[in-house]
């Protein structure tokens, strides 16, 4: 028993642990924390990032109820792309109106102003490159299952 426990502790400490550059990573569910975020109107769990060896993408899933709302905001050094896997999102930026559904992709280049309403509830894969933005959602409470 007791063996087991080590080889398990060493497991986690492997995969909690960042992973030098050039090497391939996996970033499973169990590892990726939940935030909440657009003031509760949903989460964000991360994936892939700065933190835990992914400093060139980081890779998030959000999932936000109907009617929540992303005010206009600027990444100006990375570039955003949302893969819609279910619900409908319309996002605007640079003054054009895109409206996404489930199967869709929409990238909003860096330093162009952009918000986002969701207009039926949402999963969404989020995709920031390099990493970075991303981090604004830990400073949201941490959730253990994501609700919506």
């Amino acid at each position: 028993m007791r063996t087991i426990l080590v080889l398990a502790a060493a497991a986690a400490a492997a995969v909690a642990a960042p992973v030098p550059a050039g090497e391939a990573r996996l970033a499973t569910r169990a590892d990726a924390p939940a935030f909440r975020i657009v003031q509760g109107a949903g989460t964000a769990r991360l994936y892939m990032n700065a933190t835990n060896g992914s400093p060139d993408v980081a890779v998030s899933e959000l999932r936000l109820r109907e009617g929540a709302q992303v005010p206009g905001h600027v990444h100006e050094a990375s570039s955003e792309t949302l893969f819609v896997v279910e619900g409908v999102l319309e996002l605007t930026a640079g003054g054009r109106t895109f409206v996404a559904k489930a199967g869709d992709v929409i990238t909003v280049p860096k330093g162009l102003r952009h918000s986002a309403r969701v207009v039926s509830e949402l999963r969404a894969v989020q995709v920031y490159s390099p990493a970075g933005p991303e981090q604004r959602y830990a400073s949201g409470e941490r959730v253990a299952e994501p609700g919506r």
